[in-house]
């Protein structure tokens, strides 16, 4: 249906969730044990700086820089934030 729209040939890998990641459509692709995890971190990056967590709060989700950011993401991202997108083992 794309390919008719657009009258252009698409990869064989157009929809696929790795395609758009190598594009940078999508930020990340995240299992689904995962999630529920994740969704937590990237919410807790949108609160005000001075809203404060207590420790079971942090506990359960850990620090947001657990983030899968691919490597190749990290040249679009500021110093501070190469800090924080880089996974700690």
């Amino acid at each position: 249906m794309i390919e008719q729209t657009v009258r252009e040939k698409l990869p064989d890998n157009f929809q696929t969730s790795e395609y758009l990641l190598e594009h940078g459509f999508v930020d990340a692709i995240v299992p689904r044990t995962q999630l529920k995890k994740t969704l937590v971190q990237l919410i807790r990056l949108h609160k005000p700086h001075s809203t404060t967590l207590s420790s079971a709060e942090s506990l359960e989700a850990g620090p947001y820089c657990h983030l899968p950011f691919p490597a190749e993401h990290h040249n679009s991202l500021t110093n501070e934030h190469k800090i924080q997108a880089t996974p700690q083992n």
